[in-house]
């Protein structure tokens, strides 16, 4: 994990406490960009503005994006929740 490179997050989840329902790795751009974006379920044109956040801030919003934060750029996931808990899905 690389705690300070930064993640762009739906203002929805930024702002409002939105939780997470995607999650998608693009290859970074420049040096200090992990290439992540999380966004909520609202369409992807409603989720403008984005934030900027860094990774170890996302993991305190959400401890499961742990398990995902080393996938390779091109994966994406959508977090699925269940009477017994949330995990996120490869799509």
């Amino acid at each position: 994990m690389y705690p300070t490179l930064a993640v762009l997050v739906c203002q929805h989840i930024a702002v409002e406490g939105a939780h997470i329902c995607y999650a998608i790795r693009s290859q970074p751009i420049r040096e200090e960009d992990s290439g992540w974006q999380f966004l909520c379920s609202h369409r992807s044109a409603e989720c403008s503005p984005v934030r900027i956040w860094a990774v170890e801030e996302i993991v305190r919003y959400d401890p499961d994006v742990l398990k995902i934060i080393d996938s390779p750029a091109g994966t994406s996931f959508f977090k699925t929740t269940t009477s017994t808990g949330s995990a996120f899905q490869k799509i």
